[in-house]
């Protein structure tokens, strides 16, 4: 087992710094904000856990955000996270867990989340490959955000194993055998949490969130097809046409209008002035011009140079009014 890197309380803000980098380092670009006028306590640790990539960490931080852009969105994961010790609250998509010592929740790499801490907290994060998790929920979609009590059930021995996986050395064979097992108990798991909360609307509801969070990471491709969204997510291309009409759009009509608007959120930044409007609408998608011009002037009822203009020049103020 790896050594952890610590950071302990009293050593001064460099430890702060140093603690920011390793944590960084493996979970990726975070921003962490330290709880004022507070010594800082923090512990970093990488780990494996049956084959699985995972990182405990400890701190008595304020809170750690990881924002849309800086998501992961390659190699899509569920971050199985379980309180060890402490309180805290995990944020996603409108949806809070608040966990305790022996509770666990699970978190998308792909979208922007938050975790608010209670005094110091400690905590393990198994990264679980969305695909191989998805494939085990039957078609039931996997919540995030979502307390799962480790106290019964198959939360209880969920714990279990995570608490065993600290303490054995294992082979490659058995470990790969218990990863599968963990997978298994996991989609058990979020699906019992989910029980007797209603289906119907509710599970239609959130598989159009899944789909249109799919389509949105994908915008940037210019060869996108409905057969590649379809693929992804393991519907049939009919199915996935019915799902779309059933809320008023098609495919085709999603993905300009969500190109669109990034395009025009983008024509809104300041740290993107020096990027072109051909960069801008290249970087989502869009191969001609021309097709891009005409679209965007029908929604926008402005050309993409004029809505730019508009968009930094600051508003004029009529003379003798007030505001």
């Amino acid at each position: 087992m790896q050594q952890a890197q610590n950071f302990v309380a009293g050593q001064g803000s460099f430890d702060f710094t140093g603690w920011c980098s390793s944590l960084r380092g493996i979970c990726g670009d975070l921003e962490v904000d330290r709880r004022p006028h507070s010594q800082f306590e923090g512990q970093v640790l990488k780990r494996d856990v049956f084959g699985c990539s995972a990182v405990e960490v400890g701190c008595n931080v304020d809170r750690v955000t990881r924002s849309y852009r800086t998501a992961r969105v390659s190699d899509p994961m569920y971050f199985l996270i379980l309180q060890i010790e402490g309180a805290s609250r995990m944020i996603q998509g409108g949806e809070e867990a608040l966990l305790s010592a022996g509770n666990m929740t699970l978190i998308r790499s792909e979208t922007s989340s938050e975790f608010v801490f209670d005094g110091f907290s400690r905590q393990l994060s198994v990264h679980l490959p969305r695909r191989l998790l998805d494939a085990r929920s039957l078609g039931r979609p996997l919540h995030a955000a979502r307390t799962f009590s480790g106290d019964g059930g198959a939360g209880r021995v969920v714990g279990a194993m995570l608490a065993a996986a600290e303490e054995e050395a294992l082979g490659r064979g058995l470990s790969g055998l218990l990863a599968s097992q963990l997978l298994d108990l996991v989609a058990c798991m979020a699906a019992d949490s989910t029980r007797g909360e209603g289906t119907g609307s509710k599970i239609y509801d959130i598989h159009l969130d899944q789909l249109f969070d799919l389509i949105e990471r994908r915008l940037s491709d210019p060869d996108l097809t409905i057969d590649d969204i379809a693929s992804e997510y393991g519907l049939s291309m009919r199915h996935l046409q019915r799902l779309l009409a059933s809320s008023g759009t098609t495919f085709s009509q999603l993905v300009r209008e969500r190109r669109l608007h990034k395009c025009a959120e983008d024509m809104h930044q300041p740290r993107l002035r020096s990027a072109s409007i051909t960069d801008i609408a290249f970087s989502w998608g869009f191969n001609d011009m021309t097709h891009f011009s005409r679209a965007f002037r029908e929604k926008y009822r402005a050309s993409p140079r004029e809505f730019r203009r508009r968009s930094i020049e600051p508003p004029a103020i009529s003379a003798g009014r007030q505001h």
